[in-house]
């Protein structure tokens, strides 16, 4: 029986389905998801970041309320 196989569809079927975040510097597109780590990378032009998948969840529920994120605040953890 394969229990990593397991433990990566859980971790996939947790993750958010996030497409784009809006910041207040631009429109960062996803690029991938590290399921060990529980983190998601965007990217806007040449800026990469990454955020755990609270803080994803987070940008995209302000997001979808019409407010632009500002992400250095999610990357700190001091967004409200």
């Amino acid at each position: 029986y394969n229990y990593e196989l397991d433990f990566y569809i859980e971790a996939r079927e947790a993750m958010p389905k996030i497409s784009f975040i809006e910041a207040i510097d631009g429109k960062y597109e996803y690029v991938r998801t590290d399921f060990l780590k529980k983190k998601m990378t965007f990217r806007c032009g040449d800026s990469t970041i990454e955020l755990d998948y609270l803080s994803a969840i987070k940008a995209h529920e302000l997001n979808k309320s019409g407010e632009k994120v500002d992400l250095s605040l999610l990357i700190k953890g001091l967004a409200n």
